[in-house]
């Protein structure tokens, strides 16, 4: 026997409680709910207009027809398709919310809660973050899929669905919306300012602070992670390692080195526990590249043998280094190696070596919490006096003294 049109819609709405607790809602033109299999509509219609999401799609309707995804500041999401008669919209049919992330109690009360609710309401939205499913968000898309043909008969794929933060400039300048939201154009300049710092690494560009200054290396690109500040910092930040690696690589940085360095700051990254030494470790991070990119372009006179030299020196800067062991690598004699690094360079291989260790310390001593006499011992040292001797020699000050001033400028 057939179903009816409605019967297809109650056995719809029937199939998605099969596997999760996803609901079905059901509006006229004026969105006026008509039905819904929520126990608690109410609610749930509350917390639906809380985040943007009713105005957004009232004003939508009119002028789209096309099935629209919906997402809210706190990450619940709702798939929405239209009964349509004579090209005008006579139903919305929905169903939601679900998350396609986990997010904690504590973020959703820091994003939902900044305004005067009462303990009940505050106690509703509460339960209801415990009650709304946590999906993949292939498998939301396909009962996305599943809605549009029960109600249109029409076999979509899943890039026919828009997908719209209800938060547009125009409801971001609402100043009684309890979230903080980034516009469109917002979103554009970030994009770019990523685009230019990457730009800057590849032409070794020393002046990049201003281009710096216009991205926040605290999670700006997206709200992923939303339970998590920290793991946001840290994610956001790991991403902007690995576009400055490649980006020095395109530059003619050798990947060893690349590789290398962007293993240490990601490890670095992942040891931190506070989002401002997080920000520090990106800083450091891309002047560090965009330095190796700037002296590898004004050194370009030098020949492979001494280049590779350098990077092999940076990459081992924690080991023994033998000057006769380089320069037989090269074929070359310990004596004629050395004086042609010197031609090349400006400076014995003795003092490149002393000179990248300190490069080496200074980064650990800001970026880390590893005591000197540590630094001193894995750097090669033999002694933590001469360590502070030498360290002195190439900054101006004890590694004691770096530590603090280098820190009193985050």
């Amino acid at each position: 026997m057939e179903l009816s049109y409605q019967g297809k819609l109650d056995f719809f709405s029937e199939l998605l409680t099969s596997s999760h607790t996803i609901y079905y809602w059901c509006y006229n033109a004026e969105m006026e709910l008509l039905s819904s299999s929520c126990p608690d509509p109410s609610v749930y219609e509350a917390l639906f207009a809380l985040g943007g999401c009713r105005s957004y799609l009232t004003r939508y309707i009119q002028k789209e027809r096309k099935p629209l995804i919906l997402s809210d500041p706190v990450g619940m999401m709702w798939i929405v398709s239209f009964e349509i008669t004579q090209e005008q919209i006579t139903r919305i049919h929905m169903i939601g919310p679900v998350f396609i992330a986990d997010i904690s109690v504590k973020t959703f009360e820091k994003k939902l809660f900044q305004g005067d609710y009462s303990v009940k309401t505050k106690n509703s939205f509460m339960r209801i973050l415990h009650s709304v499913p946590v999906i993949s968000v292939t498998t939301y898309f396909q009962y996305g899929q599943m809605l549009h043909f029960t109600v249109t008969g029409e076999k979509i794929p899943t890039g026919a669905f828009q997908f719209q933060n209800p938060l547009t400039p125009d409801y971001a300048k609402n100043d009684s919306l309890p979230f903080q939201v980034r516009t469109i154009s917002e979103s554009h300049g970030t994009w770019a300012a990523e685009q230019e710092l990457v730009r800057r690494i590849e032409d070794g560009n020393l002046n990049y602070q201003d281009a710096f200054d216009k991205v926040a290396i605290t999670g700006s690109s997206g709200n992923f992670n939303l339970g998590d500040p920290l793991r946001q910092a840290k994610d956001y930040v790991l991403s902007f390692i690995i576009l400055a690696s490649r980006a020095a690589m395109r530059a003619g940085l050798s990947p060893e080195l690349s590789y290398t360095l962007s293993d240490f700051y990601i490890q670095s990254v992942e040891n931190a526990q506070l989002i401002p030494e997080i920000q520090e470790i990106g800083h450091t991070m891309y002047r560090d590249y965009i330095t190796r990119v700037h002296d590898l372009k004004i050194s370009s006179a030098k020949s492979r043998q001494v280049q590779e030299c350098m990077n092999y020196i940076q990459l081992h800067t924690r080991e023994e280094i033998s000057i006769q062991d380089i320069a037989a690598q090269f074929g070359y004699t310990e004596y004629y190696f050395s004086k042609k690094f010197k031609k090349e360079t400006g400076m014995s291989m003795k003092e490149y070596i002393k000179q990248s260790r300190i490069s080496h310390a200074k980064l650990l001593l800001k970026s880390t919490d590893e005591p000197i006499q540590t630094i001193s011992e894995n750097l090669q040292f033999c002694s933590q006096s001469y360590f502070a001797e030498t360290f002195r020699k190439y900054t101006g000050m004890s590694p004691g003294t770096y530590r603090l001033s280098s820190r009193a400028e985050e």
